[in-house]
């Protein structure tokens, strides 16, 4: 019984599954979009259930094609968060989908994230301010003029963040 059961654990999908999938995707032409006719997120991206797991669509034709998705995101390239087309669906790293996110300006880095406590003018006066063993800019006092931690200047004075600013 044991055996049996380890061995649906490594089982991620067989022909049925595969043929249900498809039975969700308006597939086209080769190079047209593929849209999915099941059910979809909160945020519009098909999901698919399979051996009591969640998919997003675009995973799941990955997967079915032989690719190895972990460790990776798919990263839509048509438009549409529907299609199934994996030529229209890359896989890439986490590090490449905020290269390109920063690349297109639709990164929330600096003072564009409405967290953010403090402008990329606050950044240049504080790395121009600190001084290596002052009692008055060091860390902690510039911390407590500025309202944040002295962890936090720290990581700014190290560069660990803010690494947009010079």
């Amino acid at each position: 019984m044991m055996i049996k059961q380890m061995k649906n654990l490594f089982e991620l999908y067989d022909d049925n599954d595969i043929k249900r999938f498809y039975s969700h995707v308006d597939k086209r032409g080769e190079d047209e979009c593929w849209p999915w006719l099941a059910m979809t997120s909160e945020k519009g991206y098909g999901v698919f259930s399979c051996k009591r797991k969640i998919y997003r669509n675009s995973r799941f034709i990955k997967l079915i094609m032989g690719e190895d998705i972990k460790d990776k995101v798919v990263k839509n390239t048509c438009g549409d968060i529907t299609c199934c087309n994996p030529k229209h669906n890359d896989l890439i790293t986490h590090a490449e989908v905020m290269q390109r996110m920063r690349e297109s300006g639709n990164s929330c880095v600096g003072s564009k994230n409405r967290a953010s406590k403090l402008t990329e003018a606050d950044i240049r006066a504080i790395k121009s301010r600190y001084k290596r063993n002052s009692l008055t800019d060091g860390f902690a006092p510039i911390g407590n003029d500025y309202g944040v931690t002295a962890g936090c200047i720290r990581d700014i004075v190290i560069g660990k963040t803010w690494k947009h600013v010079d």
